[in-house]
């Protein structure tokens, strides 16, 4: 019984899929050969399209720099002492993070979400800390980028 369900089953299944199989722009006879096993070998494949339109499209670089280096007018205070004021190199990935080089350990100050920044002196969290301008604050800590530094010469 179960024989017989399934060999009318593929007999009404293997019409209409070879009838809609030539709508769908390949020969209804391919639905043929899966049916009894045979699968087209890698030789019979047609050869790829190597074609302008095969190959992937090359990016075109950004425009703006995601990273900015430059030396900057800084002030910076953690737990009321301060730190540099004055220049000091600075590191900027647009809109996430400000680094403050500092002598002994980097100032980061990394996005969080909305207003919210975090700021990190070394390996120390020094918590939430708010922009304002171009400085940063928070409690205990306060970081300014004031423009950039007149180049030595």
């Amino acid at each position: 019984m179960r024989r017989l369900v399934i060999a009318l089953s593929m007999s009404l299944v293997s019409g209409a899929d070879a009838r809609a199989a030539g709508d769908l722009g390949y020969p209804g006879s391919a639905l043929k050969e899966f049916e009894r096993g045979r699968l087209p070998s890698f030789e019979q494949a047609p050869p790829l399209d190597l074609g302008p339109s095969a190959g992937a499209t090359a990016r075109e670089p950004e425009k703006s720099p995601t990273y900015e280096e430059y030396l900057a007018n800084c002030f910076v205070r953690v737990g009321g002492r301060v730190l540099v004021s004055g220049p000091c190199r600075i590191l900027r990935e647009k809109d996430k993070s400000v680094t403050f080089e500092l002598t002994d350990k980097p100032l980061v100050v990394s996005f969080q979400r909305s207003r919210t920044w975090t700021a990190t002196l070394g390996d120390r969290e020094l918590g939430k800390v708010y922009k304002r301008g171009d400085c940063w604050g928070g409690k205990g800590v306060y970081a300014c980028d004031r423009g950039k530094a007149a180049e030595r010469r």
